[in-house]
């Protein structure tokens, strides 16, 4: 059976499995999750996989421009703050992410922001934006409002 879907305790999507006649029968092929993997679906699988790859390695590709080209750029946000300088609320990954995509017009992931803990002074902060394979660093300048 191909699977269409990830199916918990049995695999992911695309992927080609064994499983008994009456499972596939009864569950995996009336709620769409499999199909029989006879030669022409596994023709248009293979074909299907190749495309989802190279969709996924030029999306990759323009995530590590994106990124390169927020190393050492600098974004000034205003907040409100209290007379130490502390911030009433603190700045989070999806913050930085809004003000991004504001900014500099780039889609990043909430995933790839690295703050250690969230923003809570004025000041600038050295935030990591990376995936493991490339990283960069974008300065965070918080004035107060």
């Amino acid at each position: 059976m191909i699977l269409l879907k990830d199916v918990p305790g049995l695999g992911r999507r695309h992927e080609v499995k064994e499983v008994s006649p009456g499972y596939a029968r009864n569950f995996l092929i009336p709620r769409k999750l499999a199909e029989p993997a006879a030669p022409d679906a596994l023709e248009r699988l293979a074909k299907t996989a190749a495309a989802e790859n190279a969709e996924e390695r030029m999306q990759k590709e323009l995530l590590h421009k994106n990124i390169e080209s927020l190393n050492g750029k600098k974004l000034v946000v205003k907040e409100n703050a209290n007379d130490e300088g502390h911030l009433y609320a603190g700045i989070h990954a999806r913050e930085v992410v809004a003000l991004v995509k504001k900014e500099f017009n780039l889609n990043i992931p909430e995933a790839l922001i690295r703050l250690e803990k969230p923003i809570k002074e004025l000041g600038a902060t050295e935030v990591s934006i990376g995936d493991g394979e490339r990283t960069g660093k974008l300065t965070l300048e918080v004035e107060r409002a």
